[in-house]
């Protein structure tokens, strides 16, 4: 509705009154922790290089100049709280998507999934689980079978199963603390 954008709106100025304006990486990954307590590895790192976490904070920044305007917030905010299946499709590939080209392969799997795996002090070569479940990974999504997934496999996988939708990683807010936000949304934001 007007009323949510405009709520919207006063959210990040409220977010980035101390900063010119301008919501960068921290603010940002704070902003997502705070409001949706995303607690993944790549949001709790303090490296604000990690992979995982550059890809969503990416998919917010469409003019990739390190800063999420008041526009790239809005229409972002928009697709997290109330996207359809397609753009939540869209949303997740393109953060899974690390080289943003058509399709992701073994090697961009391996940086997603190397932190799903828990490592033992084993003999066993550490990354024997991660590339055993990027196999089984391929085997359930890659629908055409080119050792790639690429965004037709992604969303027939998703429609088979929602599930899939987060497969390498939680990139959206569990849905409770999405309502949670939006009834806040419904009331004049004035206050951060």
């Amino acid at each position: 509705t007007v009323d949510q954008i405009f709520n919207l709106a006063n959210v990040y100025r409220i977010i980035t009154r101390g900063s010119k304006g301008a919501l960068d990486r921290q603010l940002f990954r704070d902003d997502l922790y705070k409001r949706f307590h995303m607690t993944d590895e790549f949001l709790l790192d303090r490296n604000y290089n990690s992979i995982n976490f550059i890809a969503v904070f990416r998919v917010f920044d469409k003019d990739n100049d390190a800063y999420v305007s008041l526009e790239e917030w809005i229409v972002g905010m928009s697709v997290l709280l109330l996207g359809t299946d397609a753009e939540l499709v869209k949303f997740c590939f393109a953060v899974f998507n690390l080289t943003t080209d058509t399709s992701f392969g073994r090697d961009e799997m391996f940086q997603l999934l190397r932190t799903a795996i828990t490592r033992f002090n084993t003999d066993e070569d550490p990354d024997e689980g991660v590339r055993d479940l990027i196999e089984l990974v391929l085997r359930k999504m890659d629908h055409d079978q080119d050792g790639r997934i690429n965004f037709e496999d992604f969303e027939m996988s998703v429609k088979k199963d929602h599930l899939y939708l987060e497969i390498f990683g939680n990139c959206l807010p569990f849905p409770e603390y999405a309502e949670q936000f939006l009834e806040q949304l419904s009331v004049v934001v004035d206050e951060y």
